[in-house]
């Protein structure tokens, strides 16, 4: 998805700096350029006391003391101009759950540079603030632009020149144990706008609570299960067998399955169109042991979420096939399971079009990748079968 901004903006590395209380301005004469020039200075650079390069280090250390009692410190920590945006933008429609989901990630954050050091980004709460529900109707009313004729089923595909804009508050900043500085932030507004002309554009929609209304997936996501970082507790040395997990892909778009020759390198042109693909859904059994299982119920695996860069897919392809070592050791062969006996495979080699999600050209090969990775699990033990993935549509 293209996003026109006069930023150097990359869906969610790029960022920019707002006071929050900016009124929407008239539009200017004096070009395109200059329009959207004096919209965004006004909306974007906010007034004097907002954060940026030059005052962010004073901001950094009066929130690194907030529970000072110090006057200075405690103005600059109620002071309201202390709110930062950071771009993204809108992901293909969602038929499921009915709607957008914002391309925020929680991973790889922002950072800011800045003479005085690098200043990196956490977001406590943006997976409650990252589902548009939006109905056919809902669609035709807002994307109508200046024709007034909408193709509902383009606008699904992922809209050109879509602004969104998240909008998060400063809760505190500290340094962690490599040295870096960490702000934390939260979000508390989410604006999304569309430029459907030179000179026009329409305000879609502005999420200022959580979203209620959003599906429980949207809200939950690998990052908050058991899953998450599981395996580290639990290495594999020789010959283990617990615990073991099977994981079901429970909706899977077919477009994971079409090559995209996905390098998983964020400065590769098809990353950009990947952070922009529909959500998935799964669930999880983990088994302890034989007789004892936790059922994990279905959560959402977002595009934006991956961050395991320059991984070798091929080898995960070949892991999928399962091993020698594990081929001896009891399974269901073809069939799929749930546990606690697992599979030959430990990705799907049949029917075909389960087989395609996994090929070394696919990005469903790389979400695999990431989904491993975030549980802790190392495919390179060959002989380690305790995971393995299912589709269940």
């Amino acid at each position: 998805m293209k996003k026109l901004l006069v930023l150097n903006m990359l869906a969610l590395l790029s960022f920019t700096f707002v006071n929050t209380y900016a009124q929407d301005k008239p539009k200017k004469k004096g070009g395109f350029f200059k329009e959207i020039f004096d919209e965004l200075k006004e909306d974007l650079m906010g007034t004097p006391g907002a954060i940026d390069k030059n005052n962010i280090n004073k901001y950094y250390n009066a929130f690194a003391n907030k529970e000072s009692n110090d006057s200075t410190i405690q103005s600059m920590v109620t002071d309201s101009a202390k709110h930062i945006a950071f771009t993204s933008g809108l992901s293909y429609y969602d038929p499921i759950n009915g709607g957008f989901y914002v391309t925020q990630g929680l991973h790889n954050p922002p950072e800011l540079r800045a003479s005085s050091g690098t200043y990196y980004f956490y977001f406590q709460n943006m997976a409650d603030y990252r589902f548009l529900k939006m109905s056919d109707k809902d669609i035709k009313e807002e994307f109508r632009g200046t024709s007034g004729n909408v193709n509902v089923g383009e606008v699904k595909k992922g809209m050109d020149n879509i602004e969104v804009y998240s909008y998060f508050m400063v809760d505190t900043a500290y340094t962690n144990i490599h040295g870096a500085k960490i702000i934390v932030a939260n979000v508390h507004k989410v604006k999304v706008k569309w430029r459907y002309a030179e000179h026009s554009s329409n305000e879609i929609a502005v999420i200022e609570e959580p979203v209620s209304n959003a599906p429980i997936p949207y809200t939950r996501t690998i990052e908050n299960t058991t899953l998450y970082g599981l395996y580290k507790e639990y290495p594999f040395y020789k010959d283990e067998d617990w615990p073991k997990v099977a994981i079901t892909f429970t909706n899977f778009p077919k477009i994971y399955s079409e090559e995209l020759y996905f390098m998983a390198d964020p400065n590769v042109g098809q990353f950009d169109q990947f952070l922009s693909y529909p959500i998935i859904s799964l669930k999880a059994t983990i088994w302890e042991d034989k007789n004892t299982k936790i059922e994990i119920p279905e959560f959402t695996y977002l595009p934006c979420d991956f961050n395991t860069f320059g991984i070798p897919t091929a080898n995960v392809v070949m892991w999928g096939l399962g091993s020698a070592q594990a081929i001896m050791k009891e399974n269901t062969g073809y069939e799929r399971t749930n546990g606690p006996i697992p599979p030959q495979h430990y990705l799907p080699q049949a029917p075909y079009e389960h087989k395609t999600y996994f090929e070394n050209a696919s990005p469903g090969i790389a979400v695999v990748s990431d989904i491993l990775n975030k549980i802790g699990y190392d495919w390179s033990k060959k002989g380690d079968r305790r995971v393995w993935f299912n589709i269940e549509q």
